[in-house]
């Protein structure tokens, strides 16, 4: 779904940090509430395919 080179991390509770250096693009995700992480992967998977679609759409991303 991203470049080689993307780095990220998930916390507890269903949050998610992530950087994509070579489409200049970061993206993070904080809760209100706790999820167990597999509760929230439906949620990263919609939110990331999203944004990247945007992006590309946009032509920002090479």
């Amino acid at each position: 779904m991203l470049a080689a080179g993307s780095f990220g991390h998930s916390g507890a509770g269903g949050q998610q940090a992530l950087a994509d250096p070579r489409d200049e693009l970061s993206y993070a995700v904080l809760r209100r509430r706790f999820l167990v992480p597999s509760q929230a992967d439906s949620d990263h998977a919609r939110l990331l395919t999203a944004l990247l679609r945007s992006v590309r759409e946009s032509g920002a991303a090479a």
